[in-house]
């Protein structure tokens, strides 16, 4: 199965009834032009680690397809979408991709010191004017998370949270490599002791997020997710099915 004609992933029988085939497409063969106002976009950057984003194009963008996604600690990034992303056909109507693209832009707007990275609860993380409220719930995003916290500030939540699964196999010892790299980067020791204290909370992986997105109806359930995941995921590691 390949992505390029925008291919289908398909979900074995489950009780979900109501889930749809998921429907992808490599930006490299069906531009971002062509998608609604806002997509989620994901590309392997390694074998081992995934990263998505945003994709949205509105007035403020002057009509360019430009993706926000939080590339590290405090490293909110706007910028031209890159083709090589993977980008899923939502579930949600054009009214609401046209919404989320104008929040997008005042993400963009209203966090000049970028969001910090940490494994916090994405509901709630942004207000409505989209910035990020660092508090005692709210230490820090992911990549994945962050797409979850734009979602769920405008009121269409992609994920029903506390369905996912705790303490799944290799997520407490990813996040553990992660608050490593943070601790390489100079960040305060306060702050990383802080963020410590969030290893083995829930791990929204970007695979999962991305599928979400094209999956009805929002939020989703976890069980209505994960029959799409592995299929994505092989899909965007293997560059010889895309």
């Amino acid at each position: 199965m390949s992505v390029g004609n925008g291919k289908r992933i398909c979900s074995p029988a489950s009780k979900f009834d109501q889930i749809l085939d998921v429907k992808v497409y490599k930006g490299t063969q069906r531009s971002f032009l062509e998608a609604p106002e806002a997509v989620v976009a994901i590309r392997a950057m390694t074998r081992d680690q995934l990263h998505l984003g945003i994709v949205f194009r509105c007035e403020q963008t002057g009509g360019k397809s430009t993706m926000i996604h939080l590339a590290w600690y405090r490293r909110l990034l706007s910028q031209e979408a890159d083709p090589e992303y993977t980008w899923v056909q939502p579930a949600f109507n054009v009214r609401r991709a046209r919404q989320v693209a104008v929040y997008c832009s005042e993400v963009v707007l209203n966090n000049p010191m970028g969001i910090p990275y940490a494994f916090s609860n994405p509901d709630g993380a942004l207000d409505e004017r989209g910035t990020f409220g660092a508090d005692r719930d709210h230490l820090g995003l992911t990549c994945a998370s962050f797409v979850l916290a734009v979602f769920s500030a405008i009121g269409l939540p992609l994920v029903i949270v506390n369905s996912w699964p705790k303490g799944r196999d290799g997520d407490a010892e990813w996040q553990e490599s992660m608050v490593k790299k943070l601790e390489a980067s100079r960040i305060p020791a306060a702050e990383i002791e802080r963020i410590r204290q969030e290893i083995g909370n829930e791990r929204f992986r970007p695979e999962e997020v991305a599928a979400a997105s094209g999956v009805s109806p929002h939020p989703a359930h976890f069980d209505a997710v994960a029959p799409y995941v592995e299929e994505l995921r092989n899909l965007l590691r293997d560059p010889e099915r895309a």
